[in-house]
C-alpha cells in the first residue's frame, strides 16, 4: 500500500452499510478515534459534550445513521 501504509494484523474493517454514525468524508476525520467510537456505538457518549480537546475530532461526526 502506498505512504508506508501496512494494515495492523487482526484488524477489523468498518463498513459504512454497518456504521452507527456518518462521519464526514476526508482523511483526518476518517482517522480520530472518537469517530470510530461513534461508528461502533453511536449511543455510547453525548458527542457534542466530549472535553475540549477532542472537540476538533467531535465535529467530524455527522450523526447517527
Amino acid at each position: 500500500m502506498g505512504f508506508d501504509y501496512h494494515r495492523l494484523p487482526g484488524a477489523i474493517d468498518l463498513r459504512q452499510s454497518e456504521a452507527q454514525a456518518k462521519i464526514r468524508l476526508t482523511p483526518a476525520c476518517n482517522h480520530h478515534l472518537v469517530c470510530y467510537c461513534a461508528m461502533l456505538d453511536y449511543d455510547l457518549n453525548k458527542w457534542s459534550e466530549m472535553p475540549a480537546q477532542d472537540q476538533p475530532c467531535c465535529q467530524c461526526i455527522k450523526g447517527p445513521m
